[in-house]
């Protein structure tokens, strides 16, 4: 019974050893366990911060190595279409900000959310200043104001020409989908695209004002030859103004040869190009027909 009662305290002493190092050691097991877990949640953590290298080494237990190897595979694709995407937005941003043409992206409420440089310009702002402002505090021109308010309100589009200062632009309204709001519910707004076409309208001005005078221009001389030829028809001219009225029908067809010149090298230039199309012909059949044509003026110089 003495014996009994020794092995008592010993007996506790033991099991009281046993469960510490068993609590050590499953400590000790679960902590090798979870160390590959508190990998991912690092990982993870850092990935939110905008950190993607951190890679996930592989673990003594082959049971763990196949959830870290498809957590570095995930990890290496979400870094890779992440970068994907920043390329593509750079090359947008970088399209955009270096483009002639000012664009002014604009939300439902008639607030600027982004615009580029030529934007900037042509709103006479800066970014810092216009950045999340109602265009009604920026843009001053009525019909403007008009256009960008049926576009969020109508979804209707609209495409003007307008005058600032001395320079001409072109002005294209239309509504676009921004993206999911916070409702889950698509996000509408505008775009504004101005494009300066000062040269173009005064081009084109100049082009329409060319082609009147040059009508008028025609009629008068073609008005003289059909006068006079008539006359030389009827047998009404005197013998004694034969040569005269002749002269006057020649130097007025040479009058019409001018301003057609004129006009075939206007419409050349305009064209910027030159005719490269290729096809046989007779050169011999050609330049007896251009010497034929040019026999008056030969004459005159004794070519």
């Amino acid at each position: 019974f003495g014996e009994g009662v020794v092995l008592v305290p010993v007996m506790v002493l033991g099991i009281a050893i046993s469960m510490i190092v068993c609590a050590f050691l499953t400590r000790s097991i679960i902590s090798r366990i979870m160390s590959p877990i508190n990998d991912v949640e690092t990982s993870l953590v850092s990935m939110k911060d905008g950190d993607y290298t951190i890679e996930i080494p592989a673990h003594k237990y082959d049971e763990l190595n196949g959830f870290i190897y498809v957590f570095n595979k995930m990890r290496e694709s979400i870094t890779e279409n992440i970068r994907s995407l920043e390329r593509e937005q750079e090359l947008g941003s970088f399209i955009i900000e270096n483009m002639n043409e000012g664009v002014v992206l604009f939300s439902s409420d008639m607030n600027v959310i982004k615009t580029n440089s030529a934007g900037l310009s042509f709103l006479g702002s800066s970014a810092d200043n216009i950045a999340n402002k109602s265009i009604h505090h920026i843009v001053h021109n009525s019909r403007v104001l008009t256009a960008a308010e049926e576009a969020v309100k109508n979804k209707t589009s609209a495409n003007f020409d307008m005058t600032s200062g001395s320079r001409i632009f072109a002005v294209m309204i239309k509504p676009v989908s921004i993206g999911i709001s916070t409702d889950k519910t698509i996000a509408n707004g505008g775009l504004m695209v101005f494009i300066d076409v000062t040269e173009k309208r005064m081009s084109e001005k100049m082009r329409q004002e060319f082609f009147s005078n040059a009508g008028h221009e025609l009629k008068t001389p073609l008005t003289a030859i059909i006068g006079f030829a008539e006359l030389f028809e009827n047998g009404l001219v005197p013998s004694e103004k034969s040569d005269d009225y002749m002269s006057k029908i020649v130097y007025e067809a040479k009058r019409m040869s001018a301003i057609i010149s004129d006009i075939l090298e206007i419409s050349t230039l305009e064209s910027s190009q030159l005719a490269e199309d290729e096809s046989e012909c007779d050169m011999l059949a050609i330049a007896n027909s251009v010497a034929e044509s040019l026999f008056p003026l030969a004459a005159q110089k004794n070519v």
